[in-house]
């Protein structure tokens, strides 16, 4: 959007002359550094003067886990204007905000964003539903809908991020598999970071057949993104327990993905399968990381706005 779109106070990380990109979390790569420093937005924004007078578009909070004090600063402002507001979350936790117990019991009282705004979740579960409802397993009791204003959404990746030729395979597996136990079958392979560089990381991955992922803390995570990126096929550990609306969104086993339960299943797959099989699962995979990337993510969700505000005119 270039400069139509103003970064408020400047996220420093996300520019091109960002230094130390290596003290962020993940040494910075994939996502840092990237955004030309003169789209940055060095003027002053007196917040309550462009809501009052309606002088932008959209307001989007870009992670209200961290951002809910300037939020309920201004939550009654943007409600009373009727601002299109975006709340994003991003958090490995399921739970939205302010249903994590810590937060519940300051604002209790106090607005529920999502009752409000457009709320978009990484991490939207089973969980996501009861956490409204005070952790009763609605699920279990019968079938509730998510909210309307709760919406999905899901990690991207830099276009330029993603490769254009593949480069001979030399090993199976990428070297950093997450998977422990894999990781303590599989020789040569290790379960702790390896690379302190992107482009060392890069290039193990671009010389290797399949990469490994699990979830973690969450299961949308940059690693099945960065996998597919550089040119290997993912292997996810029990993807046939990721709940439907919950990221990553459209990987299929046997189609652009391998999902796996154990290191004998992973294996049995992927030694078994034929060099024909496998360049049609890599080429699945390369059309799955082309279709999710950050400027067509922003683009669908903006094209989404701009028709939902013109046809409840």
């Amino acid at each position: 959007m270039g400069k139509d779109a103003l970064d408020f106070p400047v996220k420093n990380i996300l520019y091109d002359d960002c230094k130390d990109l290596e003290k962020i979390r993940g040494n910075g790569f994939t996502l840092y550094g990237l955004l030309p420093a003169s789209l940055k937005n060095n003027s002053v924004i007196n917040l309550e003067n462009t809501i009052q007078k309606n002088e932008f578009d959209l307001f989007v909070f870009t992670s209200i886990y961290r951002q809910y004090e300037i939020f309920y600063h201004y939550a009654e402002m943007l409600i009373k204007s009727k601002a299109n507001v975006w709340l994003m979350d991003g958090e490995d936790s399921p739970v939205i905000f302010p249903y994590l117990s810590k937060h519940l019991k300051k604002f209790y009282n106090a607005i529920k964003p999502h009752k409000y705004f457009i709320y978009f979740k990484r991490e939207l579960t089973n969980e996501t539903i009861n956490s409204i409802y005070f952790r009763m397993p609605m699920h279990k009791i019968g079938k509730v809908a998510i909210p309307k204003n709760i919406k999905p959404v899901s990690f991207s990746i830099p276009e330029e991020k993603i490769i254009e030729s593949l480069p001979g395979k030399h090993q199976l597996f990428a070297s950093h598999i997450v998977d422990e136990e894999v990781a303590e079958k599989y020789s040569g392979s290790k379960h702790q970071r390896l690379f302190d560089k992107e482009d060392e990381y890069y290039k193990d991955l671009q010389q290797s057949r399949f990469g490994i992922t699990t979830k973690r803390a969450g299961w949308d995570c940059l690693r099945h993104y960065e996998i597919a990126a550089n040119g290997a096929v993912i292997c996810f550990k029990n993807l046939y327990e990721k709940p439907a609306n919950c990221a990553p969104h459209g990987l299929e086993d046997g189609k652009n993905c391998i999902a796996y339960t154990d290191y004998d299943n992973l294996m049995d797959k992927v030694c078994n399968m034929s060099e024909e099989a496998y360049n049609e699962l890599l080429k699945n995979s390369l059309d799955w990381i082309k279709n999710r990337t950050s400027s067509q993510k922003v683009s669908f969700l903006l094209k989404n706005f701009y028709e939902a505000n013109r046809s409840s005119r």
